[in-house]
């Protein structure tokens, strides 16, 4: 059975089957011209992100179903561990997208997977699940590294936009690096005429700060530059973003 933005085909050997909505049409289907075996196949994709694949380490089955279960249907590849461990040695054999781990469970957990995952060089970006009036821990899950969190118990709904929120943060990331390593080529080529450094500047912390919602701290994470920098930045006239 395949499934296409709602529309689903089923193949029997004489029939064919559309179910739209609530109706159903059956008429039968001629197979004479496909050759024996007479099996067909039909491939359908959905949605219109990409795949991404998330490791997510929780020693809770009930927790771990729940994120499992949506981010398949976000159409992402989930990886379900339930000790750090185990997950720093998906991320080395695997490459990994993103890491959705809790806060305290497994012992160690998700702040110790923040560190070892720094200690090795690995930079995986990491959501941390927390408790829902644990404000400490998720401030501390940022201080120590986590590109966001999420309050537990996980709501379906909030997890996805916390995903993809992270994943959209790790894009600009990318872009940023790229667009770091296009400058530092133009500069040892060109004499500072053909562009002006202070605009796409400016261009790249006004989108950082866009897709972080204003978080100067996530904001210098993403520039990979120090909360103090960004700081200085912002204050210097000419590199300053239009206040909203």
């Amino acid at each position: 059975m395949a499934q296409w933005y709602g529309i689903r085909v089923g193949i029997s050997s004489r029939m064919w089957q559309r179910t739209v909505g609530h109706g159903t049409h059956t008429r039968p289907l001629d197979l004479s011209a496909f050759p024996p075996p007479r099996t067909v196949v039909i491939f359908a994709v959905s949605g219109t992100e990409s795949m991404a694949t998330i490791v997510c380490v929780d020693d809770d089955p009930a927790v771990a179903v729940v994120v499992e279960h949506t981010l398949s249907k976000l159409g992402h590849r989930p990886l379900v561990h339930s000790s750090i461990e185990d997950a720093l040695q998906a991320v080395a054999r695997t490459s990994v997208d993103l890491i959705i781990a809790d806060y305290g469970r497994p012992t160690p957990g998700g702040i110790e997977l923040l560190r070892k995952l720094e200690q090795r060089g690995l930079g995986v970006p990491v959501i941390i699940m927390t408790g829902q009036s644990s404000v400490e821990n998720a401030v501390a899950s940022i201080e120590k590294g986590a590109i966001d969190y999420v309050a537990m118990p996980i709501r379906p709904e909030t997890l996805r936009i916390t995903v993809n929120r992270a994943l959209e943060i790790v894009r600009l990331r990318q872009e940023n690096e790229t667009l770091r390593a296009e400058l530092g080529r133009l500069e040892s080529t060109a004499d500072g005429s053909v562009f002006n450094l202070d605009e796409l500047e400016r261009s790249a912390i006004g989108r950082a700060l866009t897709a972080t919602g204003g978080n100067r701290t996530r904001a210098a994470k993403l520039l990979g530059i120090s909360e103090r920098t960004l700081r200085n930045k912002l204050n210097t006239p000419k590199l300053a973003t239009p206040r909203s």
